[in-house]
């Protein structure tokens, strides 16, 4: 399953390690986005290895399921980012 993960992370520390987690889990697509291309046991794992680093109270991460029916459908606008190259492209 594709999953598109943004967080909005106040704390730079934090955020640091949100980011170096992901990178081990995707791509950075972003910023603070990141496509992650994972099973039920890795899409777990990543729960599990982000969860200690968000503050539930200031903090904010998303994980969106993109099945494999709207991949095809998704649309990229810009420079070319590592796998994005096999998106569509709209210009």
């Amino acid at each position: 399953m594709k999953y598109i993960i943004c967080y909005d992370i106040a704390h730079t520390h934090r955020r640091n390690r949100v980011a170096k987690t992901l990178e081990g889990f995707g791509e950075r697509i972003h910023e603070s986005v990141f496509e992650c291309e994972l099973r039920a046991a890795q899409f777990g794992k990543l729960c599990h290895a982000v969860r200690k680093h968000v503050c539930p109270l200031s903090d904010t991460l998303r994980a969106y399921p993109l099945c494999e029916r709207d991949c095809p459908d998704i649309i990229h606008l810009g420079r070319s980012m590592g796998r994005a190259q096999r998106d569509a492209y709209v210009v």
